[in-house]
């Protein structure tokens, strides 16, 4: 998520605020110290334009 949210040229403070969650939730879905609920995993895809495939892929 972290390369999407650079490309679009936001911090973590602006994505946040788009998804409606805190910054510091952002910071541990980066990390992938959180998978997030469906719910959410829809809006960032959306908002990112990308296919949950592209955006969730885990090893």
């Amino acid at each position: 998520m972290q390369k999407y949210r650079i490309y679009k040229g936001l911090n973590q403070n602006q994505l946040a605020k788009e998804l409606g969650v805190t910054r510091a939730y952002i910071s541990k879905l980066e990390r992938q110290h959180f998978i997030p609920g469906t719910k959410l995993m829809k809006k960032i895809c959306e908002f990112f334009e990308v296919s949950l495939g592209d955006m969730f892929y885990l090893e």
